[in-house]
């Protein structure tokens, strides 16, 4: 896994961190994998409190079967899990229907983005930024067929040119989380 881009905030007595990581292992085999976290710190004893992670891919229909001559449709997963409770969601949306990243963002119950708002609010950022760069490289690279590996593989060259302003916006949005208490 290569560290993309990590934002550190101090606030207090705690420091907040969400970190964006990119699966190059993954890439190889012709998937698209990011990992995001979010983690509050206490920067005296430097306990992590309430870690999130999360995976947002892109993987082949979940229900394809591989020994099919049909070729899978994409699908966009998201893997959340709180460290801390080991409590574990996964959501699978099929690619060419997403529009806007909400419609999956807003599929992850409440519950899944813990219990600091600051925290919930950095994990959500960093989902709802790859998601919607996803779709963006989604829509830039319609012109290349067939799906899935063809058309994945320049899915990741796009993801990959687009680091900078993923980047950017996710530095805005968690911006945005630290001064608004997390909403």
């Amino acid at each position: 896994m290569q560290n993309l881009t990590k934002f550190t905030v101090q606030r207090g007595d705690e420091e907040y961190e969400l970190s964006l990581g990119w699966d190059d292992g993954a890439f190889v085999e012709g998937r698209i994998k990011f990992d995001i976290s979010a983690l509050k710190r206490n920067i005296e004893t430097r306990e992590e409190i309430e870690p999130l992670s999360a995976t947002v891919a892109v993987i082949p229909n979940p229900d394809h079967d591989p020994d099919s001559d049909e070729v899978p449709s994409p699908f966009v997963q998201i893997v959340i899990k709180n460290e801390i409770t080991g409590q574990e969601e996964t959501i699978n949306y099929p690619l060419n229907a997403l529009f806007e990243e909400s419609q999956i963002v807003d599929l992850i119950p409440a519950y899944m983005f813990g219990g600091d708002p600051i925290t919930g609010c950095l994990i959500r950022s960093g989902i709802s930024t790859t998601v919607g760069q996803i779709i963006g490289c989604k829509n830039e690279t319609a012109g290349v067929l067939p799906w899935f590996w063809n058309r994945v593989r320049e899915l990741g060259k796009c993801l990959l040119i687009s680091i900078p302003d993923m980047t950017a916006k996710m530095a805005r949005k968690s911006v945005r989380c630290i001064l608004r208490f997390g909403f």
